[in-house]
């Protein structure tokens, strides 16, 4: 950088070099410079650790901290004045009935943070406790997460959790693929496509990384998601000349989401830490008042106003009736035991005595206990009904309630405003295939819950019609008709218009199928599934990008047409089709030729392949808005009765 600045005029490089060491290190990192395996330059960088801190407090902190957040409340601001005046020699009451109930107060309520905080240090050492398998003198070896740095090559498997920020090297697919879960981070729960370098898919063993170097340079740490810019030199193997290879966001993979769909990768860490982009995301643990917390001080100070009033009222008629009866007050016996608080000579400061004796024993119109009883009813309505409630215990994940902290119970439902983005949030992102019109025939038997809340609105009421308790299918699909179920549709109108429906089905799509992965001729693995010693239609799972997806292949599954295997080059499904009016299952498979995939803008998801007969077909699926555009304006016998379909669905 300095080399550049002085060719350019040098006026940048002056100024850097007129900075002090710490104002250099306080500097936002505007880019970075990584020496792939080899740890000793990148000592000299002095990236951070991989060590992650979500805590609120240290040992150090949690004292001064704490105190600050307890002060924030008016009461305990009261109390401690109180607790104060009552030292002095003119207080009416003994010191110890005023501190100790505030030592106690403060006390449960900083035992209540430091045991909250105490469990996100908890959660934390397991993180930073975990295991990864990094590449070292050329061989593998487990380390913990803190341990890991920059630059290291590290290799994860399927389902592993990512540790850091990472450059996919390569891949034990034979195109170099990957799949993530990133739910963690954006909340979505479909996979997202990674792919590694094609320069570097072909190192996949630990001996060849003995002897890997690359130089990634690349932006400093940010908090942006989903952009990255950078670049790795590498030797080409053939000319032996550098080659800088560009460094796109499909090859990173960020800290927080899972490996799925591969057998290994092997990867290089390019952020560790709190440079990662999703701590580069996060904030510091806030100190969150609830409502109710904020109403009470309001109480507090209108209390605290009533007993200024009271004081000062009361001060005023002691000065006042010091000043004209003072000096009758012989059953006093002042002139032989004088006191410095009652002077009858001197009515004003009487009445200042006055006012402060006030304060202390007119200070039970503000109950101390009134923060602790609130604290405790929080802890226990957290730790004992919140975590222990059947109703929000989800069985799916085996997951209960879990409350973090008891902060903020009371705000919990008290909902005022529902801004989202789309239907998924509302929906759960759980689709179910419930009814289609195929041919101008509709299928399907049930009332939706959108027909429903229409006929509630009209006053209309729907019954549900009765259904086989004895047939279950898979979650996903919830249609009910004998027409079509069991192979009943080759018995239809138009059975070759349901069996391309159903192929569409089974075809259009970008769904990976999990099981047992074979074996490729480099010693790679692929996801080839179906085959002796592959998975039953039951144990066979689909890893889906949209639930709408997914609730398609189900239904084209139980349909009969059971898609079982994807390669880079061809989607394969099983049908189950009459062969010499024998019922066979026949695999048949579809030579994917081009995918565009589904987005926003084009609202549907088209794709060209081959079909076994060799004859080239364009399946296309999407909005009704969209595909009715594209239809043929005449001599289309369903287009109109589709549409009174898709109104009455």
């Amino acid at each position: 950088m300095a080399e550049e600045d002085s060719r350019s005029g040098g006026t940048d490089n002056v100024c850097i070099s007129c900075l002090s060491s710490d104002a250099k290190k306080n500097m936002p990192e505007t880019s970075r410079t990584i020496h792939c395996n080899n740890p000793s330059k990148n000592e000299e960088k002095k990236f951070v650790s991989n060590y992650v801190a979500t805590s609120k407090y240290t040992l150090l902190s949690f004292l001064p901290k704490s105190m600050f957040e307890q002060y924030r409340r008016s009461a305990n601001l009261y109390f401690t004045l109180v607790a104060v005046l009552s030292v002095f020699p003119f207080s009416p009451v003994s010191y110890i009935t005023t501190i100790f109930p505030l030592l106690f107060v403060l006390s449960v309520a900083m035992f209540k943070e430091g045991l909250e905080d105490f469990k996100r240090h908890t959660a934390d050492q397991e993180i930073n406790s975990s295991k990864v398998t990094v590449v070292r003198n050329g061989k593998l070896q487990e380390i913990r997460w803190d341990a890991l740095e920059v630059g290291e090559i590290i290799q994860l498997k399927n389902g592993d959790r990512i540790p850091a920020d990472l450059v996919v090297l390569s891949t034990s697919q034979v195109e170099g693929i990957c799949y993530v879960e990133t739910m963690n981070l954006d909340g979505e729960t479909n996979l997202k496509i990674k792919k590694a370098l094609e320069e570097t898919q072909k190192v996949i063993s630990a001996s060849d990384f003995d002897s890997f170097s690359g130089v990634v340079t690349c932006e400093g740490p940010n908090p942006s998601l989903y952009t990255f810019t950078g670049n790795i030199d590498l030797q080409d193997r053939e000319t032996k000349e550098m080659k800088k290879v560009p460094i796109t966001p499909v090859q990173i993979l960020l800290r927080g989401s899972s490996l799925r769909n591969v057998e290994q990768i092997m990867a290089v860490v390019v952020y560790s830490g709190h440079d990662t982009k999703v701590m580069q995301n996060s904030t510091n643990a806030p100190s969150k008042r609830s409502h109710i917390e904020q109403q009470l001080d309001s109480i507090i100070y209108f209390m605290f106003f009533l007993l200024l009033c009271m004081c000062v009222v009361g001060s005023l008629g002691v000065a006042t009736w010091t000043s004209s009866e003072g000096d009758d007050t012989w059953y006093l016996d002042i002139k032989d035991n004088p006191s410095n608080y009652f002077d009858p000579d001197n009515p004003g400061s009487t009445g200042a005595f006055s006012f402060l004796n006030g304060l202390i024993l007119y200070g039970y119109l503000i109950p101390i206990s009134l923060y602790v009883s609130v604290e405790i009813a929080k802890v226990v309505q957290s730790f004992a009904f919140m975590n222990l409630d059947r109703e929000m215990y989800h069985e799916e994940s085996d997951t209960p309630c879990l409350a973090r902290t008891s902060n903020l119970n009371e705000e919990l439902g008290m909902i005022q405003i529902i801004m989202s983005d789309k239907t998924g949030t509302l929906t759960r992102n759980i689709m179910e295939f419930f009814k289609c019109t195929i041919a101008g025939v509709a299928y399907g038997r049930g009332v939706t819950e959108v027909e429903a809340a229409n006929a509630r609105r009209l006053g209309v009421h729907l019954e549900q019609p009765k259904k086989d308790p004895n047939v279950k299918f898979e979650k996903g699909f919830n249609m009910h008709d004998d027409r079509l179920l069991k192979d009943q549709w080759v018995k239809e109108a138009h059975p070759d218009v349901i069996n391309k429906f159903c192929t569409l089905l089974a075809v259009c799509h970008t769904i990976v199928p999990e099981g047992v992965r074979e074996a490729d001729p480099e010693g790679r693995k692929e996801a080839l599934e179906g085959g002796a010693g592959n998975p039953t239609r039951e144990e066979l799972k689909y890893e889906a990008e949209s639930p709408d997806e997914l609730a398609f292949v189900l239904a084209a599954k139980e349909l009969g047409f059971f898609f079982n295997k994807r390669t880079t080059t061809a989607v394969s499904f099983i049908q189950r089709m009459s062969v010499k009016g024998v019922l066979k299952e026949v695999e048949l498979s579809y030579e994917i030729l081009a995918i565009l995939e589904f987005n926003s803008t084009r609202k549907r998801m088209s794709l060209v392949c081959k079909a076994p007969d060799g004859k080239l077909i364009l399946f296309c699926k999407g909005a009704d808005s969209v595909i009715y555009e594209r239809l043929k304006a005449t001599d289309n016998p369903y287009k109109d009765v589709t549409l009174e379909h898709l109104a009455e669905f």
